[in-house]
């Protein structure tokens, strides 16, 4: 296998029925991440695992992106987090920073994605003349689509929503975004690759790394909140 590899774990939420969006409390966030994140540290008591979420910008300690804080940690992994109704996503790597975001399948039809302001708001030039050569279906997607790949490069860089999301262009054309091909991203100086895929448990998934040639080995472990 030759790339960068990064570690891609999916917790669904096991009961059943849909779930809100609210219950994915801190809890049952911090149990995830120190499940995924254990295998990786030299200990594997996972209470030694410190998640740090101070903002490296403005010194706030609560919206920064989440790292890992491990003393005597030579190699600390880089990980991020996306939850969209039962599903919680985490990738980690060893390498480079990354980011992901995830979207339900559900959310096709909230209001939000398909209304004019949104794309207009969030979506350069280019890409509005792709979602507008679209169809109605395709088009849901494409607007979901993108909007992941631009959530998963602004949290990959730790960057949260900046001012004009339409700076951030993050495809070329449609085959692009619907075949997951890997797509250049320039951010304030930065080269960012991001990638889209399907998953099986029901919603688009975009990953952002600073590496082209990034293989996803993606893991499924079921989680029931306590």
């Amino acid at each position: 296998m030759s790339g960068h590899v990064i570690d891609g774990w999916i917790f669904v939420n096991g009961r059943a029925g849909r779930l809100r969006e609210g219950a994915w409390t801190r809890r049952v966030v911090d149990d995830a991440l120190h499940a995924a994140l254990a295998e990786y540290l030299l200990s594997s008591h996972e209470s030694q695992v410190v998640i740090d979420r101070t903002c490296l910008r403005c010194g706030h300690a609560e919206h920064g992106k989440p790292r890992l804080v491990s003393k005597g940690r030579t190699c600390v992994p880089s990980f991020s987090i996306s939850h969209s109704r039962s599903v919680l996503v985490i990738i980690v790597s060893l390498e480079h920073e990354v980011g992901v975001d995830f979207e339900a399948r559900s959310r096709l039809s909230d209001e939000w994605i398909n209304h004019d302001d949104f794309a207009e708001a969030i979506l350069s030039p280019r890409e509005m003349r792709i979602v507008a050569a679209l169809d109605e279906v395709e088009g849901r997607w494409a607007r979901l689509g993108l909007w992941t790949r631009k959530e998963a490069v602004l949290k990959g860089a730790g960057r949260g929503i900046i001012d004009d999301l339409r700076e951030v262009e993050v495809a070329a054309s449609w085959s692009a975004l619907a075949e997951g091909s890997p797509t250049l991203v320039r951010l304030g100086g930065e080269k960012w690759y991001v990638n889209t895929v399907s998953l099986r448990v029901g919603g688009l998934c975009s990953v952002a790394s600073r590496e082209r040639d990034s293989f996803i080995r993606w893991r499924e472990v079921c989680l029931l909140e306590g």
